[in-house]
């Protein structure tokens, strides 16, 4: 019989950090596409459905490329 609280094995968590990794990533691709074909976003914001304007959506943290200090 298994414990009820038992920690997930380290396979476990690596597994789950990929898997947090590509939705995210799966995310961050969805808005740049909405971005690209000047599409709002739909958005769920203080408990009910919002549309965001493509202009009004900031940049995702990964679209920073450059190394820092250089430009």
């Amino acid at each position: 019989m298994k414990r009820k609280n038992a920690r997930p094995s380290r396979t476990t968590d690596a597994s789950g950090r990929k898997i947090d990794m590509a939705l995210n990533q799966a995310a961050m691709d969805a808005v740049e596409a909405h971005k690209k074909a000047g599409e709002p976003l739909v958005v769920w914001q203080d408990g009910r459905t919002t549309l965001i304007s493509p202009d009004d959506v900031p940049p995702a943290k990964s679209d920073r490329r450059t190394p820092r200090g250089r430009k």
